[in-house]
């Protein structure tokens, strides 16, 4: 039960931290409240089986945390109302700003990549990127990304939290 109670109070301060970031995002408060809400059940369901050690428990509530910090990310860098990005439980989408395409602006993506803790590495890589490269991809922390360059659409970029 011990255990349990502490798996809980990780779960509800990552809430705390996601409601903690503020904004306006695709999501209202209710549905905010109703993922972690699953989130919570979901973890304190598995640690309550007999099938599901303690670390699996903890795992399934670390990558709910992680998944919502992909919207953090959004909330932060005020681009939740933006029409180019999206975030949701699925990962994060950034249509880049481009001749043709008035998508997030260079200052917007960093600020999301830095929300990510995205290295300087993975970023020197992105804004390397040219037409000719196709789908480039990078790695870090949790995070797994694909990105595309081209002069009329700009930098279009895929985060997803790795498995």
């Amino acid at each position: 039960m011990k255990t349990l109670n502490r798996l809980t109070a990780s779960i509800a301060l990552s809430a705390l931290l996601l409601t903690a970031c503020g904004g306006e995002s695709g999501f209202t408060q209710e549905q905010v409240d109703a993922m972690v809400s699953d989130a919570v059940q979901s973890a304190v369901a598995d640690a309550e089986s007999e099938l599901v050690s303690e670390a699996e428990a903890q795992a399934k509530a670390e990558e709910a945390a992680k998944q919502a910090s992909l919207v953090a990310a959004v909330e932060e860098c005020n681009l939740s109302s933006n029409p180019y990005v999206t975030a949701d439980q699925a990962g994060l989408v950034i249509e880049g700003e481009g001749e043709e395409n008035p998508g997030v602006d260079t200052s917007g993506i960093v600020c999301l990549l830095n929300g990510l803790d995205t290295p300087d590495s993975v970023i020197t890589r992105m804004s390397n990127t040219n037409s000719q490269m196709g789908v480039v991809e990078g790695r870090w922390d949790v995070y797994e990304a694909e990105w595309t360059y081209h002069p009329d659409n700009g930098l279009n970029i895929f985060v997803v939290v790795a498995d």
